[in-house]
């Protein structure tokens, strides 16, 4: 990395170091997803150690036990799944559980990702489309958040390789896929 593109990404996670965000939701774990890849790029242990102590909360109050992911807040009257939030959340904690290298939120992510195939239909829409918080109207492309993570565990549970075949073939016939 260019000098002042590193300078500019430690600057930013120092600032992330500085200024927590340790809310239990998905602006809390894309926190500590960003300053776990800092600490990880920068070897920052004290940025790792930082995150350590507020990811725990965070990724049980996200992903309960049963898999049910979503936005479980007080400032959502206790929340529950979201068309939207739901797949960024599980996207960041995903790329913190790769970045942090951290095993024991395995078995709660692959309950999520359960309940997740549960929650979208085949085609990418989501079962429950009026749970969104501020927007008219779904984006069925966000289950596109989820394929990383579809395709990394689909060696060990074959359903998820057909769906992510599924949902790439449903979204490489759109006139403007998401990449």
């Amino acid at each position: 990395m260019t000098n002042r593109r590193g300078d500019a990404l430690r600057r930013a996670a120092k600032w992330l170091d500085d200024n927590p965000n340790t809310e239990t939701n998905n602006r809390g774990v894309v926190w500590a997803a960003i300053l776990t890849m800092a600490g990880v790029y920068f070897e920052e242990p004290a940025w790792l150690k930082h995150v350590e102590q507020h990811a725990p909360k965070m990724l049980r109050n996200i992903i309960r036990e049963d898999g049910e992911v979503g936005e479980n807040t007080e400032q959502y009257a206790g929340g529950g799944p979201d068309a939207g939030y739901t797949y960024t959340s599980l996207s960041y904690i995903y790329m913190y559980h790769l970045w942090s290298g951290n095993s024991e939120i395995d078995p709660r992510l692959r309950n999520a990702m359960r309940w997740l195939a549960g929650y979208t239909t085949r085609s990418g829409w989501p079962v429950v489309v009026g749970a969104s918080v501020r927007t008219g109207v779904v984006n069925q492309r966000n289950i596109s958040d989820g394929l990383p993570y579809f395709e990394r565990y689909s060696k060990t549970e074959p359903f998820y390789a057909e769906l992510t075949d599924s949902l790439l073939s449903k979204l490489e016939q759109e006139n403007d896929p998401p990449w």
